[in-house]
């Protein structure tokens, strides 16, 4: 049996998980006219964000078991990468897909260790920043502060102008290039 503060670290990372998967679920739904994405993917989308809402704002009841509403969440977020050949939006929908794996562990009722699903989120997260904070010590624009500054430009962010003349300060482009 789960101990009162595991429980409690489980609930606060499905909220979590839930509004994350709520901003990518309306996210997506803003731009499925634009990228011309069909009536099924929307539908999922629909689906996708009702499933987080229930997640997000019945922590204690819910109409479904939580583990069949983990389990469903990660269907459909793969379903959605797949939907792209991949990511969308990189590493946030990666980290979804970690998230949503690890609680689908911790909410197996044959498995006696529920820990070790939040011990695999936990795990997954580190080596992540991990792996940026290694990628921004090797390449010289992260050290030098320029990389933001190129990021911003980049036509598919369409960034607003006034963020774009920002990121001219020297001390900002390098303050955001060490402090993201």
């Amino acid at each position: 049996e789960m101990k009162l503060e595991l429980t409690q670290a489980v609930i606060f990372t499905e909220i979590l998980i839930g509004f994350a998967l709520v901003l990518q679920s309306v996210e997506l739904l803003w731009l499925a006219p634009q990228m011309r994405l069909g009536r099924l993917f929307r539908l999922g989308q629909w689906v996708r964000l009702i499933l987080a809402l229930i997640l997000v704002f019945s922590p204690n009841y819910r109409l479904l078991d939580t583990g069949a509403l983990i389990a469903i969440l990660t269907g459909l977020s793969l379903i959605t990468s797949m939907s792209f050949g991949g990511t969308f939006n990189g590493g946030s929908d990666a980290m979804t897909l970690v998230v949503l794996i690890g609680l689908g562990v911790t909410h197996q009722a044959s498995f006696r260790a529920p820990w070790v699903g939040l011990g695999y989120i936990a795990f997954q997260a580190t080596l992540s920043y991990a792996m940026a904070g290694w990628v921004k010590l090797k390449e010289r624009e992260w050290r030098g502060g320029t990389a933001m500054k190129a990021f911003v430009r980049l036509p598919q962010y369409a960034a607003p102008e006034w963020l774009k003349h920002a990121f001219d300060s020297k001390v900002l482009s390098l303050a955001s290039c060490w402090g993201i």
